[in-house]
C-alpha cells in the first residue's frame, strides 16, 4: 500500500489551494469528489450541514485512498476529518493534482 503524496500538514505548500480551501471549501470538496467519480454537487452541499460534513469528508477521503492505493482506515479518516481544512487540502491535491513531481536540475 502506498502513502499520500502530500503531507497532512502541508497545507501551505500550495498557497492557491490553501486560500481556495479556506474561502470556498464547498467548491474544493466538490472538485475532489468529481475527481474520484462522485457527485460534486451532493458533496458540495453536504459541506453546509454540520456534523454530516465530517462524515462525508471521511467517506470521501476513503475514496481518494482507494483510488490511489493508499493504506489507512475509516477510523483514521474520521479522526482526520475533524481538521477539515487540512483534510480538504490534502485530498484535493492528491486527487486533482496527482502525485508530487520531483524536478531534476539540468547540469
Amino acid at each position: 500500500m502506498g502513502e499520500f503524496s502530500y503531507t497532512f500538514c502541508g497545507c501551505f505548500d500550495d498557497c492557491t489551494v490553501c486560500l481556495l480551501t479556506y474561502f470556498i471549501p464547498c467548491y474544493m470538496v466538490g472538485k475532489t469528489a468529481e475527481a474520484v467519480g462522485e457527485n460534486c454537487c451532493i458533496h458540495c452541499l453536504v459541506q453546509l450541514i454540520p456534523y454530516l460534513n465530517w462524515y462525508c469528508l471521511a467517506v470521501l477521503r476513503g475514496k481518494v485512498r482507494e483510488n490511489k492505493g493508499i493504506g489507512g482506515s475509516f477510523g483514521e479518516d474520521c479522526a482526520l476529518a475533524q481538521y477539515m481544512l487540512c483534510t480538504i487540502t490534502q485530498m484535493y491535491r492528491e486527487a486533482v493534482n496527482g502525485p508530487q513531481v520531483k524536478s531534476m536540475a539540468r547540469e
